[in-house]
Parts: C-alpha cells; structure tokens; sequence
C-alpha cells in the first residue's frame, strides 16, 4: 500500500474509535480525511486503460511505417509502457508488436500497387514504394510479400491492372 493510503486507512480506523469519546472528535477527525483526501486525489493519476496505449502504439506505427529503424521500444514509449507489456497487450490480435507492423506496411505497400494499376500515368518502381513503407530491401519486401498475399508485388500489380482492363473476368471477391 502507499503512503497516501496509509494515511487514509490511519485515519479511518481513528473514526471508528473517535465514535466512542464523541461526535466533535468524530468531526475534526472527518474534516481532516476531506482535506486529505482533496490533497491527495489530485497527486493520483488513474492508468491509462489498455486499449489507448495500444491505440497509441499503432497510431504511432502507422505514423512512422516508412521508419525502417522503428523498434518495439519505440512503439512501447509511445503507449508509454515497457516492450514486455506491449507484447502483452498485442496479444489478443494474436500477432506480436513486430508482426503486426509488417502487416500494417505490406497492406499499405498492397493498396500503394492497387493504386497505381488504377492510375494514369507512369507506375513508380517497386523499390520506391518499398522505401515508402519502410523496406531497406525489396527484395526482404519481394519475400514478405509472397509471404502473405501469394504472390509477388510485381504480380499483384499486373492482377490489379488486369482487373481494372477487364473487370468482367474477374469475380468479385471479399467486401
């Protein structure tokens, strides 16, 4: 327990036996515990709940996703947390910290392709967009890519591009 609650709980128990020497006792002794209280509140600051340091955390990962030097640390000084509690907290998406950070830049990269198939005009490279969202190397961009949509970013853009041509030939899948 901390000081200020040791202070309260003192006090309180005073209560209880100052009932039995009087109520001018029982009075000085309540209008102490106000004045206290009205002290000390103040000097306590509730916890950030979870869910806002986590959104703290992916505010400031989606801020920084063309940071190639963006580390766990940083993140979790961001929810103002250590790295194991950010761990923690990431938990229930099921994915680490780091995970969901790559996903976050390989579905930016993923709608920075789409976008470019629809655009008029030259497509920019693909290391340039991989530079964009933070790959060092597009080839390391090229793998994780294929990791997760099954396919080159290359290929994903020549899909994307077809689809735009042609849509007729194309279910529509997903939302």
């Amino acid at each position: 327990m901390d000081h200020a609650g040791k202070v309260a709980g003192n006090i309180t128990r005073d209560l209880f036996d100052a009932a039995e020497i009087g109520a001018d006792w029982t009075n000085r002794l309540v209008d102490c515990l106000c004045q206290f209280l009205n002290y000390a509140m103040p000097l306590v600051t509730p916890p950030e709940a979870p869910d806002a340091r986590l959104a703290a955390a992916m505010a400031m990962a989606r801020d920084r996703l063309d940071d190639p030097d963006l580390r766990l640390n940083d993140l979790a000084q961001a929810a103002g947390i250590s790295a194991r509690n950010l761990n923690a907290l990431f938990a229930h998406t099921g994915q680490t910290p780091m995970r969901w950070l790559m996903n976050e830049r390989l579905a930016a990269v993923a709608r920075d392709l789409a976008d470019d198939s629809a655009a008029t005009g030259t497509p920019r490279q693909i290391s340039n967009i991989a530079e964009a969202r933070g790959f060092r190397d597009p080839a390391h961009l090229s793998t994780a890519f294929r990791l997760r949509f099954g396919m080159s970013p290359r290929e994903y853009r020549a899909q994307r591009q077809a689809r735009c041509q042609h849509p007729q030939d194309f279910p529509r899948t997903g939302p």
